[in-house]
Parts: C-alpha cells; structure tokens; sequence
C-alpha cells in the first residue's frame, strides 16, 4: 500500500472511555474508502484487557483498520480534573517520532463522512489545520465567564483570551477536539515545554486546549470548515447560539460532544440518532439484556422470543424471571425455542402483593437485576407483552429511561408506564431500589380515597407507577411538586408511542381492538374504583416528551382511540 493511501490517526483516552471511543472508531470506519489503511494511534497508559480485545475485534471486522498501542511519553505535574492522558496533543512533537502528519481525533466524536478528506488537507506551510471553536468564539464576543472559576485568570474570556492566550479574534480560538498535525513543523516550533509549564502553573480552564491556542501561533494554523468539528457541548436545542451555528453548518461531517447524553433532544436528526444507535450495538464492548417477569399463566412467549430473534444484535443474557411453582410448566415451552443465553431465576410469590400487585414486580425485576452491570443497556418486559426492539434500541440514550405512552398517564402527575422500560442498568436499579410495600391493596385504595376527599383531587394520588416514579426520581433529589411534573419526567424519561414500536399486549386492553394488537393511548372518565373520584383518564404521547409536531401516523392512532374510548364508554 503506497503511503498516500494510509491515514494516520491518533486518540488519547483512559479505559473510562472506551466504550465512547468504540462508537467513534465504528463510525469512522463505515464512512471509510476499502483502498485506503486507517491507522490508529491508541495512547492509554493503563490498558485493560477487554479493552484490548475490543478493539483487535474491530481490527478483524475492518480489513482495512490496524492499532499501534501506545504509551504516552509526556511528563506533567497537572493535577486538575483532566487525566494525564487528555494532554498528550501538549507533547506532540514528541510522542510519534515515526511519524510526520497525524490527525488527532477526541474519543467523543461521531463521524459522518470519510476522514481521509480531511488528512489530505495540505498543511505543509503550517503547524495544524483546526476548526474555530465556534461556542468559545461567541462566549469571547459576549464577555461570557462560564468555567472561567480560577483565581488565577481574568473574568470573562473576552479577558481571558486576549490578555491570558494573546488571542486577538474570537474566530481564531480552535477546538482542540480535531486537529491535523504536522508534526515536522510542530517539532521545529518546539512548544512542548512552554505549553506543558503554562498548565502546571495557570491550571487553565479548558487545558491543552487553552495551551494550543496560546502557543501555536496565527500563521501557523490553516482554519478548515466548521462541518468537520460541530461541537454540540454546552449547546440547547432551544438557545440562539444554536440556531445560529446551525446557520453556519449545512451538516456535520463529524458531531462533538456528550452526544450519548442527550441523543433523543432536538440537537440530532432521526438518521443521526438511528446511526448512532448502530454504533453502539455493534460495538464490541456493549453489553445488552432482556429481562422478562410474571406469571406462567400470562406468558406470550411464542411473540417475544420471534421479536428476540429478529433483533439485530446479540442480546448477552435473557432472564427470565419466574416463580418456583412455574418452573415445570415453563420446561416444555422454553424448549421448543432453543435461546442462547437464557437464564432461569426463580422467586417466591409474596404473601402481600401489594397495590395492583406492585410488590410481585418489585421482587422479580430486583432479581433480575442481580445479573445487570450498571453500564449494560436493559429492556424490561412483561412476559405477556412484546416489543419490536429494535425500533427501541434507535432511541438509546445513557442518562433516560424508555417507555411507551400506553399507561403513561397524563393526568397523574409522576406517571409513565411501567410495563416496558429500556435504559442502561444503572438507571432501572435506581427505579427498583425500593422495598416491599408494607400495606395491602386495600388499604392503599382507602388511603387514595382519603387523600383524594380531604384534598379534593380529581386523580388516585398513589399508584404502582408514581410509587415507583417518585423513588427514582428522589435519587436525584428532585422536587416532586405535581404542577411541574411534566418537566421534571422531560428530563429523565422519553415516551414513545406504542403504534411506533409495535407494542402489543396478549390480553385485550383497547376497545373493539382484540388481543395481541397495538395498545392505544386512555382517553375515557371513570372512577378506578368504588369510593375513588372520577377520572378523565388520558395518556402522553410521544410529541408531548420531545416537543415535535405529532406525525400523520400519531393523529391517525390518536383519533381513532378518542373515538374508540368515547364509543365504548357510551356502550357501557
């Protein structure tokens, strides 16, 4: 292979962001030219085995992929919140003596397009080629001081930049997350020392990226298009700033930034987000568990274990979570499935169940999760529903629990569903981290009629699905007032409509629907029961939790359940 044709590429991570760096290096190498050899250059000084698996399993799935492993060379008595490993690009010129162009990538990147556009770029007149760091530009014009806390720098970076970094345009401040090196000229510039000493000393907010921009002069950088770093850090997909730098970007060639955070925001497209999904479920460092609860008598194997199989990865582990009286009669029907993975965990069925038999899902899930690592991704699912789960996994996202509209209930405050949840294990242990209900199902009903008669509600205040929604939330110390319910659930959990992810039920739960079809949304007044007020029962759908136009498809099934709900309301 000649030269030319090899793309010399280098990240600098610690094993805490592994995971992160495998759905980078997925999506650069989708977008990558099969004649071309992408090299990386992989900087970590405490590497784990797995971690090293990982990424020789991608060395055997892209032919056109090698990994040079390397330990980092740079000597620094830096003790801020970045690792010794995120200054490396401080030492440049002398961590890869062999070579003389790299392109320096951040772990935290999405890439969409073909990098070997980019490592062409002709810098052979200048130091590095760089992207304005678009967000700090505009902090520096409007005076902001965000992260500007040291007492050793000025107020605001428009202070900061000129008087500290000698930055005389906000336009010239780069983002250090992309940069191409040459590294020939960069070892003549010998800035090393002088970049290593400025953040030992000033302890500079943004590190090596305020040192880069001190040290690498104007004229030695060669400013490339925006679309090649889009940085979402700090960005809302409301704020004016963004709007603005949407203007200034038709579309990223590669997205910067905490994007597993806040995947299913306004930030991404349906195609961003659908790819970066792809990213994580091939990566080889993800884990993904089902677990499935309840009675035998209740079960609907049959549709979950075809949803199993047309799933587009490998789930490491089904647990199946029965109880001891059940096992028997599950032997014969899990037989004629033949799943790989399968685990069997048992639990007795509690003396009190509880209200609505809360205290049953309780104890089988807490079971289950005996077998989740907090940074597995977990679907729970009654075993009498089924899920297409891959039109689930499209909307995976780290810090946000998924469940669907059916049961989520608008008006109770603190209500999503808690038939099927999706989310990383840490979150769904946060949500079962609760004990048995002590009191029976008739004495939380009394109870709900109390509260509702010396308060005058017009809804049940206590229900399986708030009990455990309010635990969770308690974990992250919100305050659980119901006038700001809708916000506070924006912020941790993503509604999606059942129609969208084929969300069936065995039993039949719609009016003049039969069983085993889609689940539609409440729109009916009852009284739950004897003594309880009446109720004007109605569900969120999935618009009202991510602020976007209904579809044509949502009104359709939206309609045709008012209508439903109202005719078989008047028929009873």
């Amino acid at each position: 292979m000649k030269e030319n044709d090899i793309i010399n590429f280098m990240v600098s991570c610690d094993n805490n962001y592994a995971r992160y760096l495998m759905y980078m290096l997925i999506s650069l190498l989708e977008h990558s030219n099969k004649n071309n050899l992408y090299r990386l250059y992989y900087f970590n000084d405490n590497l784990s085995l797995d971690v090293k698996k990982a990424l020789l399993a991608l060395k055997n799935t892209y032919k056109n992929f090698d990994i040079v492993f390397k330990n980092p060379k740079i000597k620094i008595a830096y003790d801020g919140k970045y690792t010794k490993l995120a200054t490396v690009r401080l030492n440049i010129e002398n961590e890869l003596p062999e070579l003389d162009k790299v392109l320096y990538l951040d772990a935290d990147l999405i890439v969409y397009d073909d990098i070997a556009k980019l490592y062409k770029t002709d810098i052979s007149k200048h130091a590095a080629a760089v992207i304005t760091d678009y967000i700090i530009s505009e902090w520096i014009d409007s005076k902001n001081a965000a992260f500007l806390d040291n007492k050793n720098i000025s107020s605001n970076w428009y202070e900061y930049s000129s008087k500290v970094l000698g930055i005389k345009r906000s336009s010239d401040y780069f983002n250090a997350g992309v940069i191409l090196f040459n590294l020939k000229r960069m070892r003549s510039l010998k800035l090393a020392e002088q970049m290593i000493s400025f953040v030992e000393n000033t302890k500079p907010p943004l590190v090596d990226q305020d040192a880069l921009n001190k040290f690498i002069e104007k004229k030695e950088l060669k400013f490339i298009k925006l679309a090649w770093n889009m940085n979402w850090n700090f960005l809302n997909s409301s704020s004016d700033l963004y709007r603005k730098y949407l203007n200034k970007v038709c579309f990223a060639k590669i997205a910067h930034g905490h994007f597993w955070s806040y995947m299913c925001s306004r930030v991404f497209n349906a195609k961003q987000q659908r790819s970066f999904a792809h990213y994580v479920g091939c990566s080889p460092l993800t884990k993904i568990k089902l677990i499935i609860h309840g009675p035998f008598e209740t079960q609907w194997w049959l549709e979950i274990s075809k949803q199993i199989k047309n799933f587009r990865y490998k789930f490491d582990a089904i647990i199946l979570v029965m109880y001891k009286d059940d096992v028997q009669k599950y032997h014969g029907v899990l037989s004629s499935f033949n799943l790989a993975n399968l685990h069997i965990v048992t639990t007795d069925i509690p003396k009190n169940s509880g209200f609505a038999n809360i205290n049953r899902q309780i104890l089988q899930v807490q079971k289950g999760l005996c077998l989740i690592d907090d940074d597995d991704y977990v679907f729970k699912l009654r075993n009498d529903q089924s899920v297409d789960f891959n039109k689930v996994w499209n909307w995976i996202c780290d810090d946000m629990i998924v469940t669907t509209n059916c049961y989520s209930r608008k008006d109770r405050p603190f209500h999503p569903s808690d038939m099927f949840l999706f989310g990383q294990g840490r979150l769904l242990k946060k949500y079962y981290d609760i004990s048995l209900q002590q009191e029976t199902h008739n004495e939380i009903v009394q109870k709900n009629i109390e509260i509702c008669q010396k308060n005058n509600l017009n809804y049940i205040p206590i229900s399986p699905e708030s009990i455990l929604c309010k635990n969770f939330l308690q974990h992250f110390g919100e305050d659980l007032d119901s006038n700001n319910s809708l916000n506070i659930l924006r912020k941790y959990f993503i509604i999606l409509n059942s129609w969208n992810i084929n969300y069936r039920w065995l039993k039949k739960r719609s009016p003049f629907l039969g069983s085993k079809k889609i689940i539609l949304p409440h729109y009916f007044s009852v009284s739950p029961f004897p003594g309880a007020p009446v109720e004007k029962a109605k569900c969120y759908n999935q618009s009202d939790f991510l602020q976007k136009n209904k579809t044509l498809k949502d009104i359709f099934f939206i309609q045709m359940s008012k209508f439903l709900w109202k005719l078989a309301m008047k028929w009873r």
